[in-house]
């Protein structure tokens, strides 16, 4: 399992309470929160609450995206509704430090939690919801194999408006065929 938690830009470590505080800084951080879907003001107490209901789950798995060059914590990603029954999961992550945004960190860290959800958790799909806006992260998915499941027309409503959101997903022999050019593509951000 070691293996699958550390990468060449990147390892995952269980979120600690110490990461609470940079985890609401991160959340409050608007390049960050207008892409979530609660985006309501972030506190500490709130997140400690956060943290104490997710140790209790067998559902979710929490980490820190830990950069390895310094070891500087830059962003959280998750698993969770972890479907044991039907071998399925959601997942989300952000990158919560603006200078990692570019540099292959966000793909790294794609490719790592799908090879820990269809590896370590042996799920047969993972899937995931964004803002059919949100071009940049639904690129990235398409290039993992991710295909489109559906949209969920007008079902967030910001401010005076709605938003759709774009429901997508991976099996894992999709997986298996694509990560090769993950690999490869990876290979250009080593450092």
């Amino acid at each position: 399992m070691k293996n699958l938690l550390k990468g060449n830009l990147i390892s995952f470590v269980p979120v600690k309470a110490s990461h609470l505080a940079l985890m609401v800084k991160w959340r409050n951080d608007p390049n960050v929160s207008n892409m979530l879907f609660d985006r309501r003001k972030f506190t500490l107490a709130k997140q400690k609450k956060w943290f104490e209901e997710s140790k209790k789950s067998k559902s979710r798995k929490q980490f820190i995206i830990i950069e390895n060059k310094n070891s500087t914590p830059i962003g959280a990603i998750n698993l969770m509704n972890i479907d044991k029954k039907n071998l399925h999961c959601d997942w989300g992550y952000y990158i919560g430090e603006i200078s990692f945004r570019m540099g292959g960190y966000a793909i790294e860290a794609e490719y790592m939690i799908l090879k820990y959800a269809f590896e370590i958790l042996r799920m047969n799909k993972v899937y995931c919801q964004t803002f059919s806006y949100n071009n940049k992260v639904i690129s990235i998915h398409t290039k993992f194999g991710f295909k489109t499941d559906g949209v969920l027309r007008q079902h967030y409503k910001e401010n005076n408006s709605y938003a759709d959101i774009v429901i997508m997903s991976i099996l894992k022999e999709e997986f298996y065929t694509t990560s090769k050019e993950i690999v490869h593509l990876l290979n250009y951000y080593k450092r």
